[in-house]
């Protein structure tokens, strides 16, 4: 079992334009649904309410808030996309990580490019997110394509200090968008066990009955669940505990191993460890984002 924790993004260049609307303006009138943003918090702000001079900052109730275009793949949320033409090209500072992973992605193709100081290429990556095998040139012209939606990269640049060229693709049909993008450097947690470890989904919803009694039930989010028994030397148990105690309630990226798709990007529920003198089987309960 790996968790890795997200590093800071450091934003150097992108293609995405951040000025999308107006700065906010002390002297303006907003009447309800107008927008303007702040650039320095990389935020948009709808008036919810009809002010002037009520900073959104400092005004969150009479403010609706979500962040620009350009930074929505850095943002704490998933389901906020980062939109672009015909590719997202953007570059960002790096140092000692070992793993990428991209989330919500409609997306062609990536290039993950490493660049040393001087400007020379460290080392690139190229991914397709095209998931279906053709199996013949009538399968190339005629079956239907299916496409990843998130992807875990294993760089292996632990050594590497740089800057980080990404190119996300997509096509006329398909306007590249990405929901969420992090870097970081992956930490063993112990051996997974996979007897009795569980994957699974949780339905989040509401039920009411209408006027004519009929049950309604109105779904809000499907989040993706996980119940992994790790395996762990008795002298790291204390360890591992308080590794994910500094974590609780943060967004982790946790995965089985680099080259599996058993993964979750959320926070852990529980954590039980039986006491043992030799060797100590814990039990992870995860839980996605979205």
């Amino acid at each position: 079992m790996y968790i890795v924790e997200p590093k800071q993004i450091e934003l150097l260049e992108s293609n995405i334009p951040e000025n999308e609307h107006e700065e906010w303006d002390s002297s303006t009138n907003y009447n309800i649904g107008d927008i303007c943003q702040i650039a320095e918090q990389h935020k948009i702000y709808k008036a919810a309410a009809e002010n002037t001079n009520k900073n959104p900052i400092q005004n969150p109730k009479l403010w609706v808030s979500k962040s620009t275009n350009q930074r929505a793949m850095f943002d704490n949320e998933i389901n906020t996309q980062t939109i672009g033409e015909s590719e997202i090209k953007f570059k960002i500072r790096s140092s000692v990580i070992d793993t990428i992973a991209l989330f919500n992605v409609s997306l062609d193709t990536a290039t993950l490019t490493a660049l040393n100081e001087d400007g020379s290429t460290y080392d690139t990556k190229e991914l397709s997110f095209v998931e279906e095998e053709l199996m013949n040139f009538g399968d190339y012209l005629f079956a239907p394509r299916f496409y990843a939606t998130e992807m875990i990269i294993p760089v292996g640049w632990e050594s590497f200090i740089g800057e980080i060229e990404i190119t996300l693709k997509g096509s006329e049909e398909r306007p590249p968008k990405i929901g969420h993008f992090i870097i970081g450097l992956a930490q063993n947690l112990g051996i997974s066990l996979y007897q009795n470890s569980k994957i699974g989904f949780s339905v989040y919803g509401k039920q009411q009955r209408d006027d004519w009694g009929y049950l309604e039930f109105k779904q809000t989010i499907t989040t993706d669940t996980q119940d992994i028994d790790v395996l762990v030397e008795k002298e790291r148990i204390k360890t591992v505990k308080n590794r994910l105690k500094r974590l609780r309630g943060k967004a982790t990226l946790f995965f089985v191993s680099p080259l599996e798709q058993f993964f979750v990007y959320g926070v852990y529920k529980d954590f039980l460890a039986p006491i043992n003198p030799q060797k100590s089987i814990y039990t992870l309960q995860l839980e996605s984002l979205v």
